[in-house]
C-alpha cells in the first residue's frame, strides 16, 4: 500500500512541476459534440470547435460495438465546424466513445429515422412555399434532403422567402445519379 501512495505521490509531483506544458495544448483549443445523427452517407457527428488544425483531425477514435471503428473528419467549408462520419451499419449498436483532439464524448448511436427494406430508401413528401403561399409539392430522398440541408441550401432559400414542409416520409427506390 506504501509503495502505491509514493508512486501516485510521485507521478502528482512531476506533473505538478509542468503545469502549463501539460494543459496549455488544451486550453487553446475547445471541441463540442454538437450533434450525431444517421444519415444515408453514415452516422455522422457534428463538433463546433476552436483552435484545431486539420493534423488535429487525425487524432479521433470512435468505439462502439465492442471495436475500435473507422471515422473520417474534415472541417465543414473552411468553419470551424468538424462532421465526422462513421459506418451506418452501426445505427441502433447502442452506446459509443469517441475523441476528437484529445477531447471524449459519450452517447447512443442513433437509429435509423426510417428503415426500407431491400433496395428501398426513405423518401420525403415535401410541400414547397414562397412567401407562405403553396407553390409546388414532391418528393424527395431523405439523403438528398440531408446534403441540401449539411450544404447549406435550404437556408439560403428561407432567407429568399421559400420554405419546405415535410408532410410524409414513404420508401421507394433510390435516385439513379448518372456518372
Amino acid at each position: 500500500m506504501k509503495r502505491h501512495f509514493s508512486v501516485l505521490l510521485a507521478v502528482l509531483s512531476i506533473l505538478a512541476m509542468f503545469p502549463t506544458n501539460t494543459f496549455a495544448a488544451q486550453g487553446s483549443k475547445t471541441v463540442t459534440l454538437s450533434s450525431i445523427e444517421y444519415q444515408r452517407g453514415g452516422i455522422v457527428l457534428l463538433f463546433e470547435t476552436s483552435g484545431l488544425g486539420k493534423a488535429d483531425l487525425k487524432n479521433n477514435s470512435f468505439y462502439a460495438d465492442s471495436n475500435n471503428q473507422k471515422m473520417s473528419c474534415n472541417f465543414v467549408n473552411h468553419t470551424t465546424t468538424v462532421r465526422c462520419v462513421v459506418s451506418r451499419a452501426l445505427a441502433g449498436h447502442g452506446n459509443f466513445r469517441t475523441t476528437l483532439a484529445g477531447f471524449a464524448f459519450w452517447g447512443k448511436i442513433p437509429e435509423p429515422k426510417f428503415r426500407c427494406g431491400g433496395d428501398e430508401v426513405a423518401w420525403y413528401s415535401i410541400d414547397i412555399y414562397q412567401n407562405g403561399e403553396l407553390v409546388e409539392s414532391g418528393h424527395l430522398p431523405v439523403w438528398v434532403w440531408k446534403e441540401l440541408v449539411s450544404l447549406g441550401i435550404l437556408d439560403d432559400a428561407a432567407s429568399e422567402g421559400v420554405t419546405f414542409d415535410v408532410t410524409n416520409t414513404f420508401c421507394g427506390p433510390d435516385l439513379e445519379i448518372p456518372s
